[in-house]
């Protein structure tokens, strides 16, 4: 749901700071073989090969830093070329997660990848924090494989296969190992913001009690990505959360942005600097502009439907 800026120069140092160990791996079961089933299997013929494939030129750092767009043609040529990649029975299979996932994954440092990227939510729902804290620390994001690494290991380590994420996400009912190719889903540094819109629908007029029903509000996603939908479950999810755009309406109905505005803007001439973009931030009670919304949760949908109050503009 929310857009990953796109930085082609970190992926190029995600590379440098794991080839050593992608290559030291893969020239050790090479030279060495590796276990299976407590034999030891050397490659030979078309194993031994692809692995010295991956080693020649500029091969493995084209994997690594393969533009998402990209991520879904290696995999289909993959499937054609070398469908032993695939097949979990197959010794290929077994090599190459054992050199993408059980080896690189497992030792590269996560902390400093997360920390890197500096998205402070969830790119697929946008409803949870996932902060970091240290390397020495247990709270730390989930790192979702979009091409999940148990059909594809051999993305285990291509930066942008690589998607920090929720624990909801990432779980066993929702993303974990659904192909992106077979539901139809965007990698999030491929989304836009057109992609997804919220809007709103009163089940009830009288919102302007007490109490603040909830249940007077109907979320809406008057655009979205079906897979997105199916994958997430995120039009059920944001159901649960109508009590947002509640008090966005309430708002609304009391003139709250012009007031407040007003009061704000005030004090432009005793010392509190806010620019116009901050000042709404303050009435929205969420980060306003399309490139914060990364910043905390449900921003999209604040800001949706902040612009279709009149809270904020468009």
């Amino acid at each position: 749901m929310i857009k990953l800026i796109q930085d082609n120069n970190v992926a190029i140092r995600h590379f440098q700071d794991n080839e050593a160990e992608l290559r030291r791996r893969i020239n050790y079961i090479i030279d060495n073989g590796i276990s299976i089933e407590k034999t030891t299997y050397i490659p030979i013929g078309s194993d031994f090969l692809f692995l010295d494939e991956l080693l020649e030129q500029d091969n493995l750092k084209q994997l690594i830093t393969a533009q998402p767009d990209k991520l879904g043609p290696i995999t289909r040529l993959l499937h054609r070329k070398t469908p032993d990649l695939y097949d979990t029975e197959s010794k290929l299979y077994f090599i190459i997660y054992n050199i993408f996932i059980s080896t690189a994954y497992k030792k590269f440092d996560k902390y400093e990848f997360v920390k890197t990227i500096g998205t402070d939510t969830c790119s697929y729902c946008n409803r949870n924090y996932i902060y970091y804290l240290d390397r020495a620390s247990n709270v730390k994001p989930e790192i979702d494989h979009f091409f999940p690494k148990d059909i594809h290991p051999i993305l285990g380590m291509s930066y942008f296969n690589l998607i920090p994420s929720c624990e909801s996400c990432n779980g066993l009912t929702s993303k974990r190992n659904l192909d992106p190719i077979i539901e139809k889903l965007t990698n999030p540094y491929m989304l836009n913001d057109g992609d997804f819109l919220f809007t709103f629908k009163l089940v009830s007029s009288h919102i302007l009690t007490s109490a603040m029903d909830k249940s007077s509000i109907e979320v809406i996603m008057k655009k979205k990505l079906d897979g997105h939908l199916k994958a997430f479950h995120l039009d059920k999810l944001y159901a649960k959360h109508s009590d947002h755009i509640l008090e966005l309406i309430i708002k609304s109905k009391v003139k709250y942005n012009r007031t407040y505005r007003r009061y704000l803007q005030t004090y432009r001439n005793n010392g509190l600097r806010l620019t116009d973009s901050e000042i709404d931030r303050m009435i929205l009670g969420n980060y306003a502009l399309a490139e914060e919304m990364h910043l905390r949760p449900f921003t999209k949908l604040y800001q949706d439907i902040g612009k279709e109050l009149g809270l904020i503009k468009p």
